[in-house]
C-alpha cells in the first residue's frame, strides 16, 4: 500500500470554501492569514466558515483579531486532534510536546541533544517520521514544526499536565520535557515564559489558592527530588527553579546540591544562599560566567569590585549596576595585563 501527502488548499480554493458559506472578506491578507492558520486543511476551514457564518455573520474581517489572541476554540477540530492525539504511542506523543515548547523548527541534531530519555531518543527518526505520516508535523529546510493549530492543542494539554504533575506529586512530563530553554534565542525563550511558564502559574495559583501554597508544593518536589539525586538527568530541577524565579521566591537556604539543573534561567536571579555543591548546571545560564573566581578586591570608594581568576584574568564590575567593566588578560609572551573593553584590547603596564 502507498499513502500519498496531500498539501494545504490553495488560497483561491480556501476562499471558495467560504464563499460557499456566505463569508467575504476586504482583502487577500485576512485570506492568507486564516488559510495559513489552518495550513489550508479542508475540513478545518469548513469548520471555520460555518462558525464565522454563525458568530460574524459571514465577516471574515471580525474573525481575523481572534487569530491574533490565539484564535477561538471550535469544538469540531479539538475533536478531531483528540482522536488524533490518542491514536499516538507514547514516543511519538513525548516528541510533539518537545516541537511544542520550541515553537520553531528543529532539527533531528537538536532533539537528539534534548530527549533524556535513550530508548526515545535511539527511535526518534522512525518516530518523526511516522508523526509526518499523520499530518501532525511538518518538515522544512530547518527542521520538523507543528501546524500553529496543532501547537495550539499541544500547549493546552501540555500545560494541563504538568499542573496535574504538580498537585499530585507525581512528576513524568515534567521531568522529562523543559518548560523553557534558557539557553534559546530570547524571543523564543520569552515566547515559552508568556505561553507556557505564565499560564501554569496562573492555573495553580488559582488551583491551590495563593502563591504561598504553590511555593509548598514546590517545595515537597525539591525534597522528593533530594530522596533520590543520583537519579539519571532530567529536567525537573531546572523547571522548578525556573517556576521558583518566576515567582520571585526568596532562594535562601534552598538544596539543589547533587541535582541536575538544565535550563534554568539564572541571569537575573539573587542566588546568595542557594546551595549548588555538585550540582550539573552544564545547560543552565548566568549573568555572567566564571572558571572559579579566586580572589577579589574592592576599590576605596567601594564603587568597583575587582575579580581574579584560575584563567589569569581579571574583571573590574560596577557594584551598584553588576555591570562588567572591563576585562584583564595576563599576555603570556611579556607577563603584561591587557584590557578587553568594546572589543579592542590594548596592553597595560
Amino acid at each position: 500500500m502507498r499513502s500519498f501527502a496531500l498539501k494545504g488548499l490553495t488560497l483561491t480554493a480556501a476562499q471558495a470554501i467560504f464563499q460557499d458559506r456566505d463569508c467575504a472578506a476586504s482583502d487577500e491578507t485576512v485570506w492568507e492569514s486564516v488559510t495559513s492558520r489552518y495550513a489550508g486543511n479542508p475540513l478545518a476551514l469548513k469548520i471555520v466558515a460555518a462558525a464565522i457564518w454563525e458568530l460574524f455573520g459571514g465577516n471574515v474581517d471580525l474573525f481575523v483579531p481572534y487569530l491574533k489572541q490565539g484564535g477561538l476554540k471550535f469544538g469540531d477540530i479539538t475533536d478531531l486532534l483528540d482522536r488524533q492525539y490518542e491514536r499516538l504511542t507514547p514516543p511519538e506523543q513525548h516528541i510533539l510536546y518537545w516541537l511544542c515548547i520550541n515553537r520553531e523548527p528543529t532539527s533531528l541534531t537538536e532533539l537528539e541533544w534534548k530527549v533524556v530519555s535513550e530508548p526515545i531518543s535511539r527511535q526518534l527518526l522512525n518516530i518523526l517520521t511516522s508523526l509526518v505520516r499523520r499530518s501532525l508535523v511538518e518538515r522544512s529546510d530547518r527542521g520538523w514544526f507543528l501546524q500553529p493549530v496543532v501547537m495550539e492543542y499541544l500547549t493546552e494539554k501540555l500545560i494541563a499536565q504538568i499542573c496535574r504533575e504538580i498537585t499530585q506529586q507525581e512528576l513524568a512530563c515534567f521531568k522529562s520535557h523543559t518548560l523553557i530553554e534558557a539557553t534559546a534565542k530570547d524571543y523564543v525563550r520569552q515566547t515559552q515564559i508568556r505561553l507556557i511558564l505564565q499560564p501554569i502559574v496562573s492555573q495553580l495559583v488559582a488551583r491551590l489558592g495563593n502563591q504561598k501554597s504553590l511555593e509548598f508544593y514546590l517545595t515537597q518536589i525539591l525534597a522528593q527530588l533530594r530522596q533520590k539525586p543520583t537519579l539519571p538527568p532530567n529536567y525537573a530541577a531546572g523547571n522548578l527553579l525556573n517556576l521558583l524565579c518566576y515567582l520571585q521566591t526568596d532562594l535562601a537556604g534552598y538544596d539543589f546540591s547533587q541535582l541536575t539543573v538544565w535550563q534554568a534561567d539564572l541571569r537575573a536571579v539573587n542566588l546568595a544562599g542557594v546551595n549548588f555543591t555538585g550540582a550539573d548546571l552544564s545547560r543552565s545560564v548566568f549573568a555572567e560566567l566564571f572558571s572559579g573566581a579566586i580572589s577579589l578586591a574592592f576599590s576605596a570608594d567601594g564603587k568597583l569590585l575587582a575579580t581574579g581568576d584560575s584563567r589569569c584574568e581579571v574583571q573590574v564590575w560596577e557594584v551598584a549596576s553588576g555591570k562588567q567593566l572591563v576585562t584583564l588578560r595576563a599576555d603570556g609572551a611579556t607577563g603584561r595585563l591587557k584590557s578587553r573593553q568594546g572589543g579592542h584590547s590594548r596592553q597595560i603596564a
